[in-house]
């Protein structure tokens, strides 16, 4: 008995029917309808250019090339190696800058800000930037800053601010020197003085009544906060 063949529906007889030229037709017409389907291989063993349709691609050989198109990397950015050297500037913008020395700092050098309250840093390259600046009588809390794209990235400078609230002697002057910055106060009746200091580090605690002064007591400043020295105890906190 006669079966069917599973893919094409071709008519394969047994051994024990009789010989009928229907089915052999019918087969025929059913392998040349599949084969117009199929593509061919030529001799190297691809498909000929004329039975491929038109399509839409980037060949290989035409990604990240000159007059071709640029490729991506693993996070989907065009590689800097293929952008144009005019578009190789990221940008910190740095506000609340009036009147200061701007910096960024980072693997590829130092670059300097430009501009008036306003800065702006062209940068060379990706990577950590540290902005720092300073004016004639303080300096900033530095900031960094994570350079990833082709971007403005956008930062606001905030201005070194910490207190050294010490205890001396009444009347007493009392002084906070760190490298060359320094400050000094008088203390009241009470013997309470307060300085405000602009710029960040360790500085010497100590206070003059006179000629007679007393040993320093050191204090590390963080921004914002209010440190407490006792000279009249000869401690510090």
């Amino acid at each position: 008995m006669a079966r069917i063949t599973p893919n094409y529906n071709l008519t394969v007889p047994d051994s024990s029917d009789f010989a009928d030229i229907t089915p052999i037709g019918r087969n025929m017409e059913a392998i040349d309808a599949a084969l117009a389907k199929k593509a061919d291989i030529d001799e190297s063993g691809m498909v000929p250019k004329d039975q491929i349709p038109a399509l839409e691609y980037v060949a290989a050989t035409e990604k990240g090339k000159a007059n071709g198109v640029a490729s991506l990397d693993v996070k989907g950015r065009v590689p800097k190696a293929q952008l144009p050297t005019a578009w190789l500037q990221p940008q910190i913008i740095v506000t609340n800058a009036a009147d200061a020395d701007v910096t960024a700092t980072g693997d590829a050098g130092v670059i300097a800000g430009v501009g008036g309250d306003t800065k702006t840093l062209s940068l060379p390259d990706y990577g950590s930037w540290v902005i720092t600046a300073a004016k004639s009588d303080r300096e900033a809390v530095p900031k960094t800053v994570l350079v990833d794209t082709v971007k403005q990235y956008q930062t606001v400078l905030t201005w070194f601010a910490a207190t050294i609230s010490v205890v001396a002697p009444a009347n007493a002057t009392v002084i906070a020197t760190s490298g060359n910055h320094q400050y000094s106060a008088t203390a009241d009746a009470k013997g309470k003085a307060e300085l405000v200091v602009r710029y960040g580090g360790t500085y010497e605690v100590a206070y003059y009544t006179g000629s007679v002064g007393c040993i320093p007591v050191s204090v590390t400043v963080v921004h914002g906060q209010t440190h407490r020295v006792n000279l009249v105890s000869m401690s510090g906190e």
